[in-house]
């Protein structure tokens, strides 16, 4: 019998839920309160309990919280709290005492017997870590006149050993509630933690508890490190996605995951519903083990991304986060991989690794962030500067962060916002604004000799006090039309209050509102500036134009509606020319 089938005979029974041969997203279909009860409320409640992955454990417990997952709590194996204490004690190779009291605490909710069990779990060389980290172990030699009055002392239980806390007084609670359990269960093993807290060295024994438990975390699920930063490594995608299409059927299927892993119960997979094109693909697969081993393989690279990007692997929120990136990146690399052919991408989902889809995604993010943040760079983003319009800047604004984000504004939509990539359709989409971008900025760089630097010639306390915020490419340009309408030249210096009415004399004609600029203006800026070579034959054209289009209709709204004559109040140009404020 394979250990799948193993797994999936201990899942089944009266309650059909717990099948896994049914459909391994089963848990996910119920609350997190039903999943409680799903376990609690059976008669081989513990034996189902102690058969289950620790990490779908520790997750639920985490999201349903402890007072209301406390009759889960004595169901648990000395090896399942051991995982919790693994999975939640360590920041990264030192323990943190602030989580084990927590988990002291919830057992005590449990009752005594739970509180033994865990202790039980954890071994003598953690509680030494644990006590060498927080106190100083003293025997009976002690001369309590000598200790200072800032210091507290416990005194063991059977009266042997004191125990003096001079920084750490807050754990004060949590060690007397450990001696006292540990003296209760096994008085022996109290005093051999005791006198090796005294006589060990803090830093021999920590990174041998940190050794055990990164084997231990192994075997739950958890690389080192050192593998799980290679997620992150760019691949060559154009020829894996060659390979794919001429070798996917001689692809095994049991390369998703090592034999030796755990089957997931689900519990620990967010919605990917949340990503169609990958909830898609996944409809097409048959329910049963193929199925299971594609729901594990997520858990894997879930846990995967948690190591290599340093996250607390206690925080429910950050191992979620974790999961939804796993979902979308993965997501991306099907899409581009299967040119979103749904059948094909099941297909994929079933034979391929899935560190590999998500190199694949990965790697066409990377690509993308990496023109953005060169953009960025080149539009001066670097000092302070946000100098495109919408939706470009919230294109580049998502794609610069640590972890790229999609911004939904670049198409219509009710919601526009920033998530996480999730197919090819959304690359393209923000390909085709950063083009836009670099069509823009080098049009300044190649006409006009623009650079980030330029903004040091601008005397920025001639106009608004909020020009960081205000300032674009588009306000740039227009500045540059009305100084050259002003007989001045295309330059980024601000227009006084009398050239501004000047120029709004001189730029627009006709009766109507709003007034439109002179056509003989727009003649020569596009007699000007398209008629080289390299600009009138590249699709940069196409972009210019909508930007100059774009500029001078704001132009148009902001001063051609004034009739002619008016005033032009520089306090309310906003961010459509640089102009000098009045002064009071």
């Amino acid at each position: 019998m394979t250990k799948i089938d193993q797994q999936t005979d201990i899942l089944s029974g009266p309650s059909s839920i717990l099948t896994l041969n049914r459909d391994v997203y089963a848990w996910h279909q119920l609350s997190a309160q039903d999943r409680l009860d799903a376990l609690v409320d059976r008669p081989n409640g513990r034996a189902l309990v102690r058969k289950l992955p620790t990490t779908d454990l520790f997750y639920l417990i985490k999201d349903l919280g402890v007072e209301a997952t406390v009759d889960l709590l004595p169901l648990l194996s000395e090896s399942q709290w051991q995982g919790f204490v693994d999975i939640d004690l360590w920041s990264q190779d030192h323990v943190e005492i602030g989580a084990f009291q927590q988990w002291m605490e919830a057992a005590a909710l449990a009752g005594p017997e739970t509180q033994t069990t865990l202790l039980r779990g954890l071994e003598d060389e953690l509680l030494v870590t644990l006590l060498m980290a927080n106190v100083t172990v003293h025997e009976r030699d002690l001369d309590l006149d000598f200790v200072p009055d800032t210091s507290e002392v416990l005194t063991s239980p059977d009266g042997m050993f004191y125990l003096e806390f001079t920084e750490h007084a807050d754990a004060v609670t949590t060690i007397d509630r450990l001696l006292r359990l540990l003296y209760a269960d096994d008085p022996d093993r109290a005093r051999r933690v005791l006198r090796a807290s005294r006589w060990e060295i803090l830093s021999d024994n920590e990174e041998r508890c940190y050794q055990w438990r990164s084997n231990r975390m192994e075997e739950l699920g958890y690389p080192s490190k050192e593998r799980a930063v290679q997620i992150f490594s760019p691949i060559q995608i154009l020829e894996f996605k060659q390979q794919i299409a001429k070798q996917l059927p001689t692809f095994p299927e049991a390369n998703l995951v090592a034999s030796d892993q755990p089957i997931t119960s689900g519990l620990t997979l967010p919605d990917v519903h949340e990503v169609p094109y990958l909830a898609e693909c996944l409809a097409l697969v048959p329910e049963g083990p193929r199925r299971a081993r594609i729901a594990q393989a997520f858990v894997h690279l879930t846990q995967t991304i948690l190591v290599a990007t340093d996250a607390e692997l206690g925080n429910v929120d950050e191992h979620h986060e974790a999961g939804r990136r796993a979902f979308a990146t993965v997501g991306l690399g099907l899409s581009y991989l299967s040119n979103n052919t749904h059948h094909i991408g099941a297909e994929i989902l079933a034979r391929v690794w899935l560190g590999h889809l998500f190199e694949t995604g990965h790697t066409i993010l990377t690509d993308i962030q990496r023109r953005a943040t060169r953009l960025h760079s080149r539009a001066a983003g670097g000092r302070g500067y946000d100098l495109f319009d919408s939706p470009t800047t919230e294109v580049i604004a998502g794609l610069i962060r640590s972890t790229p984000l999609y911004f939904s504004g670049v198409v219509p939509t009710d919601t526009p916002r920033h998530r996480l990539f999730q197919s090819t359709t959304d690359v393209r989409n923000t390909r085709k604004w950063l083009a836009y971008g670099e069509a823009v900025v080098a049009f300044f760089e190649q006409v006009f000799g623009f650079s980030p630097t330029v903004f040091d010639g601008i005397e920025i306390d001639r106009i608004d006090e909020d020009f960081r915020q205000h300032i674009r490419f588009s306000t740039l340009l227009a500045t540059g039309i009305a100084q050259s309408v002003l007989g001045n030249g295309f330059q980024l210096t601000p227009l006084t209050e009398a050239g501004l009415q000047r120029f709004v004399q001189l730029g627009f004609e006709g009766n109507s509102s709003p007034r439109r600029f002179r056509k003989s203006i727009r003649r020569a800026l596009r007699d000007g500036w398209f008629s080289q070579p390299d600009v009138r034959s590249s699709k940069a054209r196409l972009h210019l134009l909508r930007f100059v289009k774009t500029t001078l209709n704001r132009l148009e709204e902001t001063l051609g509606s004034l009739p002619p004559g008016d005033y032009a109040d520089p306090r309310f140009i906003g961010p459509v020319l640089l102009v000098e404020m009045p002064k009071d």
